[in-house]
């Protein structure tokens, strides 16, 4: 799947009000930026269902610089246990992260509120899971701090 989260986000037609690009990803430090946008790599998601049983997995995720938003979708997203989980509790984070050699762990952590949009067939656009970030934690990212975390709502 692409990774033009704006382009296939924007069809989706977000809840979320719309602001300009630059307030959308001010939540995000421009070390955080960087890192989420420099290459593809696998993040993991946690969701919880409605007796608070927790959910792991391994997620394909895109950043949405248009509505500052984390967006995990792929192949019959809507039919997913992760999907039903943020239907019956919105609370969810993903962890983005990677180790540098010898060992510099690094990474980025949003938690947020979850919603979960569905498909929209006239537009060929699958469904989605929507993270609007409410924490972000990273670190490794930044020499100076090694870790950063702060609210963001």
């Amino acid at each position: 799947m692409p990774r033009a989260g704006a382009t296939r986000c924007l069809a989706l037609g977000a809840s979320a009000p719309r602001r300009s690009t630059a307030a959308n990803t001010a939540r995000f430090t421009a070390a955080e930026l960087a890192y989420l946008l420099d290459e593809p790599r696998l993040g993991r998601l946690a969701t919880a269902d409605a007796t608070g049983a927790p959910h792991v997995v391994p997620v394909g995720w895109t950043l949405n610089t248009a509505l500052g938003t984390i967006d995990v979708s792929g192949r019959r997203s809507a039919a997913t246990r992760k999907y039903r989980n943020v239907t019956a509790n919105p609370r969810a984070a993903l962890v983005v992260d990677d180790v540098l050699p010898p060992f510099r762990p690094r990474s980025v952590l949003v938690q947020g509120h979850a919603h979960a949009l569905a498909a929209d067939h006239s537009t060929g656009t699958e469904a989605l899971i929507r993270i609007v970030p409410e924490k972000i934690t990273s670190w490794g990212l930044d020499t100076d701090l090694p870790t950063r975390s702060r609210h963001t709502g």
